[in-house]
């Protein structure tokens, strides 16, 4: 990997970071990353596989999954300390909730 002023250079001679990209009138500096050697083969295979159309895709899938467990972990912990401060629902009620929103969905599916 080749290193210059604006940082190291990718495979491809791209910069790995230090890029600027214009948004808008501003000039922002971008955050990227490579790849690290052994999630090459996989990310390689989701391309090979045509799950995804080039490395970035399957960079930005894999952070917006991360980004959905994060807000999920969130939630699970606001939901805890809610039942901790003696906020909690009856089960019967939230079983009835859930096979509702169960059946909505399995007719959505058909």
């Amino acid at each position: 990997m080749a290193y210059n002023e604006e940082g190291a250079e990718g495979p491809c001679g791209k910069p790995v970071w230090g890029e600027r990209q214009k948004r808008g009138s501003q000039l922002e500096q971008a955050m990227s990353t490579g790849i690290p050697h052994d999630m090459e083969p996989f990310v390689q295979r989701m391309i090979d596989g045509r799950r995804f159309l080039n490395e970035q895709d399957v960079v930005t899938e894999g952070l917006r999954m991360l980004q959905a467990r994060e807000t999920l972990r969130e939630e699970v912990a606001k939901g805890f300390a809610s039942l901790d401060a003696g906020n909690g629902v009856p089960a019967e009620q939230a079983y009835a909730r859930a096979e509702k929103r169960i059946a909505e969905i399995e007719q959505e599916m058909n």
